[in-house]
């Protein structure tokens, strides 16, 4: 029964699933907010590269698959950074292949002491597939579903500014911090196929806002923050997360949304001997819907792998 409960979701619910889009913010890999918001590019003094994987609806056949990698790095004399990152994210009949490129300029009120402002840009190019061997339509004689597996191509590009309230190696003091972004700020038909048909699948705007704070004790910090994420066709979605972290020893994190999932998180960090002056991150988290869809899409998880060396 349950492979058929997603494309039964899918008709009832269609409109609001195929506007959000782009794949969910993960609350592990948010030292990776730049594939989200451009300005959070290395927003401290320090290096970083890493992936992630996160597997949505355990209960589900072909449920929502994504996989990331990617790197920041900070040029700090210029008050700038660069990053990129790979993406792949797959759901049923559809798969979505990206690259991306960020930049972020930093702009600080009080040079080594008060807040910062980043205003950041990204250029991305994607590759849509459709495969009609694995959708399940009610007219079997679809142009679309007998084009068989499909492709379209199309570059798009982002926004955003994030705010902190400290700046450069002050990460380690109390601050408050905040973000705004919009990405596919191109929007447009995808066509696939030889058919040339549009198959109504718009590339739509997403925004994303983020506000949060972190207290910092001699020991590690606590960090609370709220993400929100907008798409057309008002489709609204937040995020409530808060994560304590001990200092070069491990995190623990526990996070609410909007559509009643519950998330919990934990990894340890490993400094010293191979890792030089550098430290090797790794977590997982799992999620669970406490609503009336939990039963159904079972759990989710996710895992994460990162090296961040200080400059």
């Amino acid at each position: 029964m349950k492979q058929y409960i997603l494309p039964i979701a899918i008709l009832i619910w269609g409109a609001p699933l195929w506007a959000q889009q782009l794949p969910h913010r993960s609350n592990l890999f948010t030292d990776a907010s730049f594939i989200w918001n451009p300005a959070m590019t290395a927003s401290w003094n320090f290096m970083e590269f890493g992936a992630n994987y996160r597997q949505q609806w355990l209960g589900f056949n072909e449920a929502p698959r994504t996989a990331t990698a990617g790197i920041q790095f900070p040029f700090v004399a210029a008050n700038m950074s660069v990053g990129g990152y790979l993406m792949h994210d797959e759901v049923g009949p559809l798969a979505y292949n990206s690259g991306a490129v960020s930049y972020s300029y930093k702009i600080r009120f009080n040079r080594g002491y008060g807040g910062q402002l980043a205003i950041g840009i990204m250029g991305s190019f994607g590759q849509y597939r459709f495969d009609g061997a694995q959708a399940l339509a009610t007219d079997p004689n679809d142009a679309l579903l007998l084009d068989g597996r499909s492709t379209a191509v199309q570059p798009n590009f982002g926004a955003g500014l994030y705010y902190t309230s400290r700046s450069g190696d002050d990460y380690d003091e109390n601050f408050v911090f905040a973000g705004l972004a919009a990405n596919q700020l191109l929007a447009s038909d995808l066509t696939f196929g030889q058919s040339g048909n549009p198959a109504n699948l718009r590339r739509a705007l997403h925004a994303n806002a983020l506000l949060g704070a972190r207290f910092h004790s001699s020991a590690g910090f606590a960090e609370p923050a709220l993400w929100v994420r907008y798409a057309t066709e008002n489709v609204l979605h937040a995020t409530l997360n808060f994560r304590y972290e001990m200092e070069e020893a491990f995190w623990a994190g526990l996070s609410y949304s909007t559509d009643q999932s519950v998330g919990l998180q934990a990894g340890f960090i490993l400094t010293g001997g191979f890792f030089q002056d550098g430290q090797l991150r790794t977590g997982v988290q799992g999620t669970y819907n406490i609503g009336q869809l939990g039963g159904f899409q079972g759990a989710g998880m996710e895992g994460y792998i990162a090296y961040r060396f200080a400059l």
